[in-house]
């Protein structure tokens, strides 16, 4: 049944991606299809440790995609967008679901819903990039680097406080304790996934089948070992801060300055001669030089590409849909559910164009822009909102309640199990929901959106800096004044003194203005 799943999820997929759609609507659309003709859930000793699986592609496909380097230049941007916007949605979706849905699940659902998507933004980000050789490039690389690197850190924390809020509805203790212990987490987590990516660049070096091989085993150990022993938060980044530590220039990667391409080391036994001292001919060769940290990256991310768009992003969205058990889903839950998403979206937007305009100084369209890229959800979303549901259903949890309760009955436990099932299921609905109300609207809208929010007031601001150095080459004789229109736009003009008897072209200058 998981290939059937599997095969009809990949074909589904390509349909939509010929159809201008996210493959993930495809995918997830034939899960739901396929649902109504399972009598009962899939194993979940299979299809648990394929979602694992998934999360851990995904886990490092962001560890990956973050570069340090490109934070720096807009490092107040970059922690705005990437903790502004979750903080405020998560605390309104889960402020809206504590009163309307259950307690129980409310700050998993704020946690898990406050994400955006890179599977639905990063292809549209890549795709605004225009040739190098256009003065449009370098404005438009350093502003998808900013919204690449905000997104993949904004999934980075929605990841970490799902978890912290699971291990706090799910685990017994004190919920003051659980919050210290996540704190805790936060610490932990990031040291061990450090260590094992320090671990890993000595042992595969640059060879990026080492390397792959080496980040998928350890991150899929981090984040099994954190579930297993309740820390499920430190698993997690764990797993992230192995990839970040082993595809940034830390100082244990740092390397030599290499050779000449055709100027290779040879080992010490053998660059001396047989006579004591004298020092042997450089040996020469044409081999090229050790690869450097960029190439690997590109190399290691191929791999990890190709994995998630042919083989794990088919198995998780499939699955997912597969989860929805139909007859379990009234009308109210519907409706709640898109009203909490509604009333979080709109709040995320709010948050979004705020920070854009306060601390990255953009003009409103081009934060109009960011604030819409900020909505869609699907991939976290996928991949966080069964964890839930496949923790209540497994054993393990039944064990363990039965220990905490010895004195209800087994129709009481029953009774318990169910109403925990019907609490988790309440974050499998609002995270489908999600995903279909936002990912197939936004990735219609944001290309569309690109050239007008984006691409002309670039356009119209590289023209104003190229007046102002025409008119600036005139010398002295006249005097520049700038217009500011009713959009807010600016517009430099040359003012030209009685004495200059220069004249300038007024259709020039509106040209300029309308554009």
């Amino acid at each position: 049944m998981v290939i059937c799943t599997y095969a009809g999820a990949q074909v589904s997929g390509i349909i939509m991606r010929s159809l201008g759609l996210p493959s993930l609507l495809g995918q997830l659309l034939f899960g739901l299809f396929l649902s109504l003709f399972l009598s009962s859930p899939l194993p979940l000793s299979l299809t648990s440790p394929l979602k694992s699986l998934s999360l851990t592609v995904l886990l490092i496909r962001a560890g990956i995609s973050i570069n340090i380097s490109n934070l720096l230049p807009e490092f107040y941007l970059t922690l705005g967008l990437s903790f502004l916007p979750f903080v405020i949605e998560a605390g309104v979706v889960a402020g809206f679901s504590w009163f309307l849905l259950n307690e129980a699940s409310a700050f998993m659902i704020g946690a898990l819903i406050s994400d955006v998507s890179p599977a639905v933004t990063t292809p549209i980000f890549l795709s605004m990039l225009p040739p190098p050789s256009s003065p449009l490039h370098p404005p438009l690389k350093r502003f998808t680097s900013v919204l690449l690197a905000s997104s993949n850190l904004n999934s980075v924390v929605s990841i970490h406080c799902f978890y912290i809020a699971f291990e706090v509805t799910f685990h017994t203790g004190s919920a003051l304790v659980r919050g210290i212990i996540g704190v805790a987490e936060s610490i932990i987590g990031p040291v061990m996934g450090m260590v094992a990516g320090w671990g890993i660049t000595k042992l595969g070096g640059e060879r990026g089948g080492i390397v792959s091989g080496s980040l998928m085993g350890m991150s899929a150990t981090f984040l099994v070992a954190g579930m297993e022993f309740k820390l499920s938060g430190a698993g997690a980044l764990a797993a992230l801060f192995t990839a970040i530590s082993v595809f940034n220039p830390l100082p244990w990667r740092s390397l030599p300055t290499p050779l000449p391409s055709n100027v290779t080391k040879i080992p010490l036994s053998t660059s001396f001669s047989s006579t004591w001292g004298q020092p042997a001919s450089v040996h020469r060769s044409d081999s090229p030089p050790p690869p450097s940290i960029p190439s690997l990256n590109t190399e290691v991310s191929l791999i990890y590409r190709k994995l998630w768009e042919n083989v794990f992003e088919a198995l998780l969205f499939g699955l997912l849909g597969a989860e929805i058990d139909f007859t379990k889903i009234d009308q109210r839950t519907v409706l709640v559910g898109t009203a909490i998403i509604a009333c979080g979206l709109v709040f995320r937007f709010g948050a979004t164009y705020l920070c854009c305009r306060s601390i990255g100084g953009y003009c409103y369209k081009r934060s109009l822009f960011v604030a819409t890229c900020w909505m869609p959800k699907a991939t976290v979303q996928a991949a966080l909102c069964t964890i839930a549901l496949d923790f209540v259903r497994s054993d393990a949890w039944w064990k363990l309640e039965s220990k905490g309760h010895p004195h209800y009955s087994e129709t009481e436990m029953n009774a318990y199990r169910v109403k925990w099932e019907g609490r988790a299921t309440d974050v499998l609905n609002v995270g489908v929901l999600s995903i279909i109300l936002t990912a197939p609207i936004c990735a219609y809208i944001i290309p569309k959106l690109v050239r007008p929010l984006v691409e002309e007031p670039l356009l119209l601001k590289l023209k104003e800096t190229e007046t102002v150095r025409q008119r600036n080459s005139f010398g002295t004789q006249g005097q520049a004044q700038v217009n500011t229109s009713i959009d807010g736009s600016q517009t430099w003009v040359e003012t030209p003194t009685k004495s200059s008897g220069m004249s300038y072209d007024m259709e020039e200058i509106k040209r300029v203005k309308s554009v």
